[in-house]
């Protein structure tokens, strides 16, 4: 991750978490380069980046001032009103994407998370309508933030909820959810199931209890609520994962035979088509690749290969050039993981007999392929994603199916020789699409589940045993997202 990222999330995250709270000062300029060990440039356009998005205020020989608590009360003419369909799509996919990940993050609380937690619900008891509907996303996003996953808050913050404003709570209102939420908090405290506590419909105070065509709440002009998913994943991603991500599939291309030693990639305008980035994207990428001697550059002569599989793997990919790529990659998977056993059950009704048997002959075709087999949970995704019904669902497992294929074509996990992890997931796949066919939708999505699980846990391993591991987990620090 470029440096002025890491501090611009690590401030950005504090201040959604109301760790830094709206009216506080942020630390002095130097008291931040001491504190990332950073230059002041570093600083300074990770603070241009806070304000551009609203939630910071700078002003000249001041410290700029949290404002994040007032972005709800942008004027007016700077707002538009919420379109019908793209709020039910983003609303639906925040609760098959949201239950699991706050569920999990639970799992990982401590006495320092409880405090913590304690502590916002307490502050609601006594502040202003719209201050209270903020902690209340403070405190679910906390848990989001407790998995220590940065791509899992990407995505939840993308969906805009904390956009959303409350039209209609009254004190009564607000005070039940807040009993709830503190029997919540206790109950979970204790060991109990979360499930067990039951929260009051809260549609009606965000107007979604009507038959309006329109929602009655207004958002920011570039909010999913009002444009839809379009331009998702590019608000996930950030800059540097776009050039990183071409360099380990040009280096899984080349390891899977389709660049071999010797010929020519497409050139840079033929690869800014293909990825749908710019010049300077795959000028960096084209770079990155002539350091570590897999290609070789030069004007009017095209990109030439310069290594095959086994030149790629000796000597090996230093750790540091892909340790971006294998922290996303297990990031993606993690969030797949927890996630996957609902969104499979929700696809079940729009499966047709015909589509369970093309899954299960793509699914042979692929296990007999030299290469193909490395990926085959990759085409069960894909019928996944094929079937979802909510669209920013879909591009949200669009990205992290992409993720997942990109990362496995690192040259250190590709083999011609089966392995039996391989033959594992290939049995759970036919499993799954075994379990699909007879109409079996729970035992589908358990399946399915568990397959992403043990591809998780598989890939950690590897990951550990080709000495990816540690600077994957040193790429950023996790715990920064909520402490």
């Amino acid at each position: 991750m470029i440096l002025y990222e890491k501090v611009y999330v690590n401030l950005k995250n504090k201040i959604i978490c109301g760790i830094l709270p709206a009216g506080s000062q942020l630390p002095s300029r130097a008291k931040l380069c001491e504190e990332f060990n950073t230059s002041e440039k570093t600083v300074r356009r990770s603070l241009e980046l806070l304000a551009q998005e609203g939630l910071i205020a700078t002003q000249k020989r001041k410290r700029p001032i949290i404002i994040y608590q007032s972005m709800q009360k942008t004027s007016q003419l700077a707002l538009k009103q919420a379109d019908a369909i793209a709020a039910v799509d983003a609303l639906r996919t925040g609760v098959l994407l949201c239950y699991p990940l706050i569920d999990q993050g639970l799992k990982l609380c401590q006495d320092a998370d409880w405090a913590y937690l304690k502590t916002i619900i307490v502050s609601m008891e006594t502040v202003s309508k719209e201050r209270f509907w903020q902690l209340s996303n403070q405190f679910w996003r906390y848990l989001i933030a407790r998995n220590g996953n940065e791509l899992m808050l990407r995505v939840v913050d993308s969906l805009g909820f904390s956009e959303l404003e409350s039209l209609h709570s009254d004190a009564a209102i607000r005070e039940t959810y807040r009993r709830q939420l503190t029997l919540f908090l206790k109950t979970v405290k204790n060991g109990g199931d979360p499930a067990s506590v039951k929260f009051d419909d809260m549609s009606a105070i965000y107007g979604l209890d009507n038959d309006a065509e329109v929602p009655p709440y207004q958002v920011k002009p570039d909010s999913i609520f009002c444009v839809g998913c379009a331009d998702l994943e590019q608000k996930v991603r950030k800059s540097e994962e776009r050039y990183s991500s071409i360099c380990v599939d040009i280096l899984g291309r080349i390891a899977i035979g389709q660049y071999p030693k010797g010929s020519r990639l497409p050139s840079h305008k033929e690869l800014q088509s293909i990825y749908g980035v710019s010049i300077d994207t795959t000028l960096k990428a084209i770079k990155e690749l002539q350091v570590l001697g897999a290609l070789k550059a030069a004007p009017h002569s095209g990109i030439e290969v310069m290594m095959d599989l086994d030149e790629l793997k000796q000597p090996p990919i230093k750790p540091e050039l892909i340790a971006g790529n294998i922290r996303l990659l297990l990031d993606s998977l993690e969030l797949l993981a927890l996630s996957v056993e609902g969104v499979a059950a929700s696809v079940v009704s729009a499966v047709l007999p015909d589509d369970c048997l093309k899954l299960q002959r793509e699914l042979e075709t692929a296990w007999h392929d030299p290469f193909d087999h490395r990926f085959i949970a990759g085409i069960l995704l894909q019928f996944i994603i094929d079937h979802i019904q909510y669209e920013t669902l879909k591009t949200i497992y669009v990205m992290i199916r992409k993720n997942f294929i990109v990362g496995r074509r690192l040259p250190g996990f590709i083999s011609k020789e089966k392995s039996q992890p391989e033959y594992q997931i290939y049995k759970l796949c036919m499993k799954a699409s075994a379990a699909l066919e007879k109409g079996e939708r729970d035992q589908f999505a358990v399946q399915t589940a568990h397959l992403f699980q043990l591809i998780h846990l598989q890939i950690i391993r590897e990951c550990s045993q080709l000495n990816y591991l540690e600077a994957a987990m040193n790429y950023y620090d996790a715990a920064k997202l909520w402490q």
